[in-house]
């Protein structure tokens, strides 16, 4: 079994939702070419269309970055 860590940046942030962090973590599951219009379920429950709501989202908390650090983590270990 694989044992990801999460570097500080992916932690979450006290004043954001969990769900949205949860939508975080589902994008940090995919491979490093992750998009947010391909993670299953970012947008649930949106009133919005997907991709906005999710970019709009991604963009705000900076989870291309925050991937980023995810991603050169787990590749050292």
């Amino acid at each position: 079994m694989i044992k990801y860590i999460f570097p500080q940046q992916c932690q979450p942030y006290s004043n954001r939702s969990p769900n949205w962090y949860n939508r975080f973590q589902t994008y940090l599951t995919l491979d490093p070419s992750r998009t947010h219009e391909s993670a299953p379920g970012l947008s649930a429950n949106s009133k919005s269309t997907p991709s906005a709501t999710a970019g709009k989202q991604a963009a705000e908390w900076r989870w291309t970055e925050r991937a980023i650090a995810y991603d050169l983590t787990n590749r050292k270990e």
